[in-house]
């Protein structure tokens, strides 16, 4: 029987995109006059920033819990946990996006970065969903 082991470079990948999207919530969504204005934190009463928030916190405890008991099944959870939270990332900066553009403003970096992290969640929990086989 062969003997299947996680990547780790995936792992610490999800915990990088993590921190990513945590800094996302906290820049600016949009500019007006130059001037950085609002951010997911802000925006809404605050509700996208901190659900932005929580979803990395749950991919990145998954990430960890793998690194630290290095099973292939936590690390295929992982990386579908990485990849739903990805796409529900990806949906709060489009939510961003529909937002700033109804009120004809210039996107700035907070929602750039929104998408980065929801990408790397993407990309990293597919990488994390292989494993290898041990020789």
């Amino acid at each position: 029987m062969e003997e299947k082991t996680i990547k780790v470079w995936p792992l610490f990948g999800m915990v990088v995109a993590v921190v990513v999207s945590i800094i996302s919530v906290f820049l600016p969504l949009y500019t007006y006059a130059s001037e950085g204005r609002s951010s997911l934190i802000e925006d809404s009463g605050g509700d996208l920033g901190r659900m932005t928030i929580i979803i990395a916190v749950i991919i990145g405890i998954a990430a960890v819990l793998t690194l630290v008991t290095k099973k292939p099944a936590l690390s295929k959870l992982a990386g579908v946990v990485s990849i739903l939270g990805g796409l529900a990332i990806a949906g709060i900066g489009g939510i961003a996006v529909f937002a700033v553009n109804t009120l004809n403003m210039s996107i700035a970096s907070g929602v750039y970065l929104v998408f980065v992290g929801a990408a790397m969640f993407f990309i990293l929990g597919i990488a994390s969903m292989k494993s290898k086989k041990k020789s």
